[in-house]
């Protein structure tokens, strides 16, 4: 037989083959002792995986947050020109209401002008003989 050994015994066939988890990628040694648990073999993938997925997480946060502070940023900056030109056109408009309540006392002030001239020509005016006198 082409298992006998040098004596005449038969050989045991002897097989060499590593368990090598499919997701994680890590292999099961194996001793004389009982073969460990996998996440006891894996410990340390496992650990370095979740710290990467922490910081992973931990990034997108940073991001999001950067993102929602620009876009609020953003907002208050056009909030704050809008308000800018509200206030401007309010101001526009109140200089306008003063403008046009000047003219109108200018006008009031030249109509009193023009009744006080008329009346100091009435009151001085000499009927009789068409002559402006003074008293």
């Amino acid at each position: 037989m082409s298992g006998e050994g040098v004596d005449g015994r038969i050989k045991t066939v002897k097989t060499v083959f590593r368990l090598i988890h499919v997701n994680l990628g890590c292999a099961l040694h194996g001793s004389t002792q009982v073969l460990p648990k996998w996440y006891a073999v894996c410990k340390l993938t496992f650990v370095v995986i979740i710290i990467i997925v922490i910081i992973i997480i931990m990034i997108i946060i940073i991001i999001m947050i950067i993102i929602i502070m620009t876009i609020m940023i953003r907002i208050i900056i056009i909030m704050i020109i809008i308000i800018m030109i509200i206030m401007i056109i309010l101001i526009m408009i109140i200089i306008i209401i003063m403008i046009i309540l000047i003219i109108v006392i200018i006008i009031i002030i030249m109509i009193m002008i023009i009744m006080l001239t008329i009346l100091t020509v009435l009151l001085y005016f000499d009927w009789s003989s068409n002559l402006i006198f003074t008293p």
